[in-house]
């Protein structure tokens, strides 16, 4: 009888073990500078010497989640367009050693692990994303649509912020020297600017700023505000 017992609880854990073994899968990628990422995944991402993606999922098979590079982009979508799963379902992590362009749709969290350096750095999330990220860069653009929110800390010489809907970036961790933000709807901006910073509103969005940068070519129309941030 307890040898019975003994050899049922050895099955368990063999098909536990062999359940989690199925439900994470590492593959090596082609070289690739952008990352389009299309779904509902928590997204870890870290710079280094090597470009893999290792897809951890609590009970979906990680093949039905797909990963292509397509020239320099590397593609990440699920295999089918219903997937019914939630982001919590699915974490995938990536490692790559460039990273130019970061595009999310749908219900996507990117958090990075790591300081991500590079020379221009294009950050676009439509839908209810989230981002958060430190980065060292000459140049920063950022297009937000939708509720997707924003967190940027680190530096770069030169901004450029365009928001639609009701995204919000915070960004005062984020040292600039120039900066140049457009905000339609009712989005929200916090930056730190030291240089120049020249800002378009319309509708109900706010810009908040810390420095004592030189004000250009700044347009407010609706009830929308740009403020010192104390």
């Amino acid at each position: 009888m307890k040898n019975k017992i003994l050899s049922i609880i050895f099955l368990l854990v063999s098909i536990s073990f062999f359940a989690n073994a199925q439900n994470k899968e590492t593959r090596n990628l082609e070289s690739f500078d952008e990352v389009e990422i299309s779904g509902a995944f928590k997204v870890y991402i870290s710079q280094g010497n090597k470009e893999e993606i290792t897809i951890e999922t609590k009970s979906a098979d990680p093949k039905l989640i797909i990963t292509e590079v397509r020239g320099n982009t590397l593609k990440i979508y699920p295999k089918d367009k219903s997937w019914r799963y939630g982001k919590s379902e699915a974490t995938l992590s990536i490692s790559f050693e460039n990273m130019e362009k970061l595009s999310i749709s749908g219900s996507i969290d990117v958090i990075g692990k790591t300081k991500v350096t590079s020379n221009n750095l294009v950050i676009s999330s439509s839908g209810s994303g989230d981002i958060e990220m430190d980065i060292k860069t000459e140049a920063i653009a950022v297009h937000l649509s939708g509720s997707s929110d924003l967190e940027l800390s680190g530096s770069t010489k030169k901004q450029e912020i365009n928001i639609s809907g009701s995204g919000d970036i915070d960004a005062f961790d984020l040292e600039s020297v120039d900066s140049k933000i457009s905000i339609s709807g009712s989005g929200e901006a916090e930056i730190s600017v030291s240089g120049s910073l020249s800002a378009r509103i319309a509708g109900s969005g706010d810009v908040k700023y810390k420095g004592n940068p030189d004000l250009k070519d700044v347009r407010v129309a609706g009830s929308g505000h740009l403020s010192k941030a104390n």
